[in-house]
């Protein structure tokens, strides 16, 4: 038996040397040796923590599981992670899953504990007894209902009650395997199997017997749980001659696959569950000297292999159409291998160094010495056309005849010249190219100078018809002999014609150039960014060689369906065959062969799965919102993963959104988290989108996470506080608008108050004067004896002197009072003048004159204006002076216009304390009260005289 945990190493070669005393499988059938292409994980090239691997799951969400003695460790596409249960040790020597959500882990010390898949927290459910019998490892457990049934490595076998985990408590071997037979339904005898063949299987621990969800594997026997049924036999290694104890097994396809600890090996049953009976079945041992514990397939039909101290080994499956490749011969004389070529009659030539060929017929390898020195020349290519052959190296040429293999070889004849370069076939015709020539070799095998050579240093030659022919040179390309403006002073590493494209290889990357129908190049267009070095074609696609491995295009549209990256396996991919329906590709192991149709068409056929956590909620691919309180200085973690487990090179962009709106650019995620810093109150959402190597298929996932805002940051909190800050600034505002309209009122009335005093004033200045001057007529009337017209003027100017009396005390009068004082002013100033002048009143009868008020005396000035600077100076005509009164909404329009001599020059300022400048001033006083007031003096054009147009406000006896 075989248990590599804790033991020591005299232990380990103990139970290693057993375990090989009690395998033995025999095949009846003949077994294929192969070295298939793989990825080997151990804790040297990666972040496995060890490379004993005791068990491997995977979850509902993609991950894989693998439980080891340095803990339970989960692969997320990128790294290994450890997983360690607190206070207990973390050697987990079993696993058992008994759904999508839970494991149960077993340790090396007995204890066991229950792992949450989907929470990554451990929670413990068994405490074991301190007691011997308790504290073996497990190596067997399965549930049935709420019994938890448990064998050790001591060969005790114990139960528990899940509704009581604390208790534990021993059970009989007998019947323990009786409720395990029973668990599975298989009838007693049944396969050969009876309670005492199961009872020896129990000495065989750990690996004789196992349980993997609902299968159940006893020795070399197979069995499958089918309901209420009995069990289904999957496997019987009865009937194929296969006794060792699988460890492990795995479906895929029709094809299946069998671990084994004890021999030490992965086997291959090529078309096992095929339904065709004349499919015939195969086996292949894939791996040799490998102690297989585990197997399991993921969700992208990757295959994963868990070994004890040699890591994990992982399958892609266009690696596993590898699985049957090997190198031409286990011992072979070199495995380097050069070059290779595809010749007539089924044969193919392998080219090594040291001037070595071999040629492979009829399931026959001959080896070819081509010179005796056995110089360092590579053999890079061989053709061969009837019975002559030809074998191009880097240094020296040669050729032969023969049929199958040549007989004598010797030199070629062009060897004079520098070494093969390149060669191609088109219409029968080999062109090939050294550095100081190019040549033809027709289909009788002889050789000729190509004619459309021009004497260029050729590297790489691609005719496209028998008339044109591109080459490739260091400085660029030529096309027979003249050189192409495009890619010039370019080193052309290979040239190939595709129909109607030339494929350009440079150290720059690969080129497109669509060429006319006459061959000449038109537009171009690149589809690589590395170094490339050889092209080659079918009918579909297009395998150009990097310094990575190759890239495969679809001839179509030229975008790239798959990259098989030589790196990864640890192989130089030398050169390549694409004839058929297989992929050769000649390496530095040897020459393996891979189906097109996995190299072509398996790409993009699997969605990358990717999650996206917080570090709010923990792992919990179910989540995708996360909710938290405001708090200074917070920072939350965005992890993301992308399960692509057949690509190295994964892109990862992302970007934020806050409240709806984009704050950044989409990113590209280098270390696979995104960290939040100093967060405020708001709905957060990451979003992330991903595709993995040169896959077209992109996928994307987001994370929301909200921020709550404390209760002073809260929006009705805000609202009514902005609006209790503006009902503030709004009151203070209003108090001081209104203290700064009662000062300007106040200012106002005293500036009016003012200025009437200073009419008043001015009133009382112009009474002596006007005495003065109206006193001279009256003495006039009385010289001449003219009694009643002195009466009368006499009576007039009392009027007057009385109006001016009572008005000038009031600020307001009505329009009547005005016009009747005017009227008695324009009187006694007509018969002063002895009638030099006439005046009238044109007032419009909507104007209520009893009810309405102007400002008192407002327009004697301006009537005293026109007899004075007007009519007085009259000559030639009389003088005449009309006033007109009209309403205009809730405005008084006044005008005095008369016929007088106008202004000179048009100039109608007002002199320093004039007269009218008061009044203008008066009413600007006027209009800041009242919202009317203003005062326009203008020449009446063509006629003599000027008109003085004043407008008021229309007020009322509330309105003053």
């Amino acid at each position: 038996m075989n248990f590599p945990v804790s033991f020591n190493t005299t232990k380990n070669i103990v139970l290693l040397l057993l375990a090989g005393m009690l395998s033995n499988n025999a095949f009846a059938q003949i077994m294929e040796r192969s070295q298939p292409l793989y990825r080997n994980f151990t804790y040297i090239n990666s972040s496995l923590p060890s490379n004993s691997v005791y068990k491997m799951a995977t979850d509902g969400y993609g991950y894989i599981w693998i439980a080891t003695e340095r803990g339970l460790v989960r692969y997320d596409g990128n790294v290994f992670k450890q997983y360690t249960a607190p206070q207990t040790d973390n050697e987990f020597v079993q696993v058992y899953k008994p759904n999508d959500s839970t494991l149960w882990l077993f340790g090396y010390s007995g204890n066991s504990r229950l792992f949450n898949l989907s929470t990554h927290t451990f929670r413990t459910v068994l405490d074991t007894p301190n007691t011997a019998p308790f504290k073996s490892p497990v190596v067997l457990a399965w549930q049935k209902n709420d019994t938890l049934s448990l064998y050790r490595t001591n060969s005790t076998f114990s139960q528990a009650a899940l509704s009581n985990p604390n208790q534990q408590w021993l059970a009989g071997k007998a019947s323990f395997i009786n409720s395990l037979l029973a668990r599975w339904k298989i009838p007693n005898h049944a396969y050969g199997i009876t309670a005492d063949t199961l009872s020896a299987l129990f000495n065989h621990k750990p690996y004789a017997i196992q349980i993997t969800g609902d299968v159940l594997i006893l020795g070399n026997k197979i069995f499958r749980q089918n309901g209420d049924a009995p069990a289904t036999p999957v496997f019987n290694g009865d009937s194929k001659k296969i006794t060792g104890n699988i460890s492990s097994f795995v479906r895929m396809g029709d094809d299946l696959y069998l671990g084994f600890v004890e021999t030490q090996e992965l086997l291959l049953i090529k078309n096992f569950f095929s339904t065709d009976s004349r499919v015939q079945h195969t086996y292949s041992k894939i791996l040799t000297q490998v102690p297989v514990t585990s197997l399991v397939c993921d969700y992208q039909g990757n295959l994963w292999v868990g070994t004890l101290g040699k890591g994990i080994y992982l399958f892609t499956p266009a690696d596993l159409a590898t699985r049957h490749l090997q190198q031409a011969r286990s011992d072979a004389p070199d495995r380097n291998i050069t070059g290779i070529s595809r010749l007539d009659n089924g044969l193919t030539a392998l080219g090594h160094n040291h001037d070595r060929a071999s040629i492979l017929y009829n399931e026959k390898q001959a080896e070819i010495s081509l010179s005796g020195h056995q110089s360092i020349n590579e053999v890079r290519a061989v053709y061969k056309v009837a019975d002559k052959w030809f074998f191009f190296g880097n240094q020296n040429s040669y050729a032969g005849t023969g049929v199958s293999v040549p007989g004598k070889i010797m030199p070629l004849a062009i060897s004079k010249h520098t070494p093969f370069k390149d060669g191609t076939m088109l219409n029968n015709r080999y062109y090939f190219t050294t550095k100081s020539a190019c040549f033809i070799i027709d289909n009788d095998g002889n050789i000729s100078t190509d004619t459309m050579y021009k004497g260029i240093n050729t590297l790489t030659i691609s005719p496209l018809n028998d008339s044109v022919c591109f080459y490739g040179t260091n400085d660029g390309i030529y096309r027979n002999g003249t050189k192409l403006q495009q890619f010039s002073s370019t080193r052309i590493t290979k040239l190939r014609t595709i129909g109607s494209k030339l494929v350009v290889c440079t150290q720059e990357g690969a080129f497109v150039v669509q060429l006319t129908e006459k061959g000449e190049p038109a537009n171009s267009f690149k589809i690589l960014t590395e170094n490339c070095y050889d092209i080659k074609a079918d009918s579909s696609y297009c395998y150009i060689k990097t310094g990575s491995g190759l890239a495969i295009f679809n001839t179509k549209d030229w975008k790239l369906v798959n990259e098989i990256n030589a790196g990864t396996y640890a192989l130089s991919i030398n050169d390549y065959l694409v004839e058929g329906d297989t992929l050769t590709l000649a390496t530095n192991e040897g020459v393996y062969y891979i189906p097109k149709r996995l190299a072509c068409y398996l790409k993009n056929i699997v969605t990358p799965k990717i999650y996206l956590s917080c570090s709010l909620t923990g792992f919990d691919p179910s989540k995708n919102i996360a909710e938290i309180t405001y708090s200074k200085k917070l920072s939350i973690t965005l992890s993301a993963d992308l399960l692509d487990y057949t690509s190295k090179s994964k892109h990862i962009d992302y970007q934020i959104t806050y409240n709806g709106e984009a704050i950044s650019n989409w990113q590209t995620m280098s270390d696979r988290a995104i960290t939040l810093n100093n967060l405020k109150p708001g709905k957060y959402t990451v979003t992330i989108k991903a595709r993995a190597g040169y896959s077209g298929m992109e996928n994307s996932a987001s994370h929301t996470i909200v921020i709550h805002p404390l209760w002073y940051q809260r929006t009705w909190i805000s609202i009514f506080f902005w609006c209790f800050i503006a009902a503030i600034i709004g009151f203070i505002t209003f108090r001081w608008y209104k203290a700064q309209l009662h000062k300007a009122k106040k200012n106002m009335n005293d500036q009016l108050r003012m200025n009437e005093l200073e009419n008043k004033n001015l009133f009382a200045q112009l009474k002596p004067h006007f005495i003065f001057n109206v006193l001279t007529p009256l003495q006039s009337y009385f010289i001449d004896g003219d009694d009643i017209g002195g009466l009368k003027y006499l009576d007039n100017y009392a009027k007057l002197m009385r109006g001016f009396l009572q008005e000038s005390r009031e600020s307001y009068i009505t329009i009547e009072k005005e016009v009747d004082f005017l009227k008695h002013y324009l009187f006694i100033q007509q018969q002063r003048f002895s009638n030099g002048f006439t005046y009238s009143f044109e007032i419009d009868p909507r104007l209520s004159l009893s009810q309405l008020f102007v400002p008192t005396l407002i327009l004697q000035p301006i009537v005293e204006n026109a007899v004075e600077h007007g009519v007085k100076n009259a000559t030639g005509t009389n003088g005449s002076i009309r006033i007109k009164l009209m309403p205009d909404d809730n405005k008084v329009i006044a005008s005095v216009i008369d016929n007088g001599d106008g202004f000179k020059n048009s100039d109608t300022s007002f002199q320093p304390n004039h007269a009218l400048q008061i009044i203008k001033e008066r009413l600007e006083l006027i209009r800041l009260k009242h919202g009317a007031g203003m005062l326009r003096i203008t020449s009446n054009g063509a006629q003599p005289g000027t008109t003085i147009t004043i407008e008021l406000p229309l007020l009322n006896s509330t309105m003053i």
